[in-house]
């Protein structure tokens, strides 16, 4: 809970992968979760409930079948973050473009607004070696151009690129060089919080 004097409640949920789960930081109040409640108290004037539904290494089926269930319904805002794992795996774009379109249906129905982010920037993750950054970065965007595309025009949906970092990236990832850092996470809670806005 991030307390303000302004009401009713806003209701926040994240569900997704690792990024999602805040890993890389050593709590979720430093995570993405508690980095946006923050930043979404400032921008309402409200005190905002927020929860996290994720796992790390889970990938956008898991996503859609084990952890979406979960989520009760009508949140003012919910955050799915997924395709990392899908990346990694070299799920093919078919099968992620039935899963992907399955979670954003079945979330933009349940709740008041939905925002998609799309994959992370592997081609500046410094833990990946080359070529494999650039295939990983390749693959990812042929699956933000499909899930872009099931976001176009749905009411309530709204899709963000992961991509945003800035050009000086230092202190922007974890010590695994993968995830995001405390500083990150703020960061794009921020800007998160100006897409929604």
């Amino acid at each position: 809970m991030v307390e303000a004097p302004g009401s009713p409640e806003f209701k926040l949920a994240l569900v997704g992968d690792s990024a999602a789960a805040g890993i890389g930081v050593s709590t979720h109040s430093l995570g993405l979760g508690g980095s946006l409640a923050r930043e979404l108290a400032v921008s309402t004037g409200r005190r905002v409930e927020w929860r996290v539904f994720a796992q790390s290494i889970a990938n956008v089926q898991r996503i859609r079948q084990r952890l979406i269930p979960q989520l009760p319904v009508d949140h003012d805002l919910v955050v799915l973050i997924a395709g990392m794992t899908d990346a990694l795996a070299a799920t093919p774009i078919d099968e992620w473009s039935i899963d992907i379109g399955a979670a954003i249906a079945d979330l933009a129905v349940r709740h008041r607004c939905l925002l998609v982010v799309g994959t992370p920037p592997f081609a500046q993750m410094p833990c990946l070696p080359s070529p494999l950054r650039e295939a990983l970065d390749e693959r990812g965007r042929a699956m933000d151009a499909v899930t872009a595309e099931f976001c176009a025009g749905r009411p309530g949906v709204v899709f963000s690129s992961g991509r945003t970092l800035p050009d000086e990236t230092d202190g922007f990832f974890a010590v695994d060089g993968f995830h995001p850092s405390a500083r990150a996470y703020a960061r794009w809670a921020r800007s998160l919080a100006r897409t929604v806005g």
